[in-house]
């Protein structure tokens, strides 16, 4: 088989009619030669019922403790047959005309394991996607991609040499991990000029969509990815291109400065030391950015961030990535 789909979802029901429609005509466009597969995280909604109208695969866990950014993608490769193999979030829309230039793209460039198109943010109501838009993420071509945010077509041949397509135990970053291990082999990545998905993030406020990440531990991400990293010969170098990493050090080392000079003789000069201090912060920022709301994002976000590290460090459930899941064929 040319081409495997993967739509990863959970609680997806809103969009996955549209999600399976565009994967559809996607196959339509290679003459049929290829599939879709359903990788469902035990969905609480109608994502399944309504998935079932459709003629695709639906595969599903069995331990809603499972669930995982990671784990979706791992569970739909497994139960894939495609030489080459897309990963499709359940909000997200295929473009048209874009899996033929992709197929083509890594037929001609033997060196290269994977294929991203330009992302469109749809919906933009929190300061993240926001600030995803404005700042073109994964909307701008790349010759040399470190990973493939949010999608990508990959070679399973390459996938085959490191392993496992995306780890399961990460719920962020998954698609970084996985760019990673490919170029420590030797592979490319590379994001086309071609418009390829249509993303349709949470629609709610800034303030919801940070107890969200919180909530299902999307920010402990950074801290299970610096486990995952933790001992390989890339970890330094892998460590040291996030951008992220840099941002939550220096907020931590900001509060280890200010501890270190407590002065509880005189509490209200602490306190008052604190205030200043990330005052000017949020005053420096929203110059920056020009937004008081955006400057008010980042800073709950940054110290979000840092919590989210250690307690994904702390978390001791840790499978490993080629491990068997737990899973349901619902639907062959």
């Amino acid at each position: 088989m040319l081409l495997s789909i993967v739509i990863k979802a959970l609680n997806e029901e809103v969009r996955i009619e549209s999600c399976i429609q565009s994967a559809l005509k996607a196959i339509d466009e290679i003459a049929g030669q290829g599939e879709v597969i359903l990788a469902d995280s035990l969905s609480d909604d109608q994502t399944v019922a309504i998935a079932q109208k459709y003629p695709i695969k639906i595969v599903q866990l069995l331990d809603k403790a499972d669930r995982s950014c990671g784990i979706g993608a791992e569970l739909g490769y497994r139960e894939c047959s495609g030489e080459f193999i897309y990963i499709l979030d359940g909000d997200m829309t295929l473009c048209a005309g874009f899996m033929p230039t992709a197929i083509e793209y890594l037929r001609q460039h033997s060196n290269v394991a994977g294929v991203a198109g330009l992302v469109e943010e749809m919906v933009l109501t929190n300061s993240a996607m926001i600030g995803r838009k404005e700042k073109a993420e994964n909307s701008k071509p790349d010759l040399d991609a470190t990973c493939l945010n949010m999608g990508g077509l990959y070679r399973r041949s390459a996938i085959q040499m490191v392993g496992y397509l995306t780890n399961r135990n990460l719920h962020s970053f998954e698609e970084f991990e996985l760019g990673i291990r490919l170029r420590s082999k030797g592979w490319s990545l590379v994001r086309v000029n071609v418009p390829s998905i249509k993303h349709y993030g949470p629609a709610c406020s800034s303030l919801k969509l940070l107890l969200r990440r919180w909530n299902t531990r999307y920010a402990c991400g950074n801290g299970e990815l610096f486990k995952a990293l933790w001992g390989k010969p890339y970890f330094w170098r892998a460590i040291a291109s996030l951008r992220v990493y840099r941002i939550q050090m220096a907020t931590l080392l900001v509060w280890l400065f200010l501890i270190t000079h407590f002065s509880f003789k005189n509490p209200l000069h602490t306190l008052g030391m604190i205030f200043s201090t990330w005052l000017a912060v949020f005053l420096w920022l929203s110059v920056i950015k020009l937004s008081f709301a955006k400057a008010a994002y980042s800073l709950a976000a940054w110290h979000i961030g840092v919590f989210g590290f250690f307690k994904g460090l702390a978390m001791t459930k840790h499978n490993s990535p080629v491990a068997p899941i737990s899973q349901l064929i619902v639907k062959k």
